[in-house]
């Protein structure tokens, strides 16, 4: 038998664990001439990605 709820967790998990790893891919990307001044904007922005999904699930 086919537990919905289960379905549903896994699917939330699923999509979260994508979410997550583009988050990370996209944020911590660099260019190797690139200033060590820019990697606290994009951890900045990458924390506050990571803050809104956990927020999306506190909600």
């Amino acid at each position: 038998k086919l537990d919905p709820k289960r379905v549903l967790e896994d699917g939330i998990r699923k999509e979260l664990v994508k979410q997550v790893a583009t988050a990370l891919h996209n944020g911590l990307t660099f260019n190797p001439r690139a200033k060590s001044s820019e990697l606290i904007p994009k951890l900045d922005a990458l924390g506050n990605q990571m803050d809104g999904f956990r927020r999306s699930f506190e909600y």
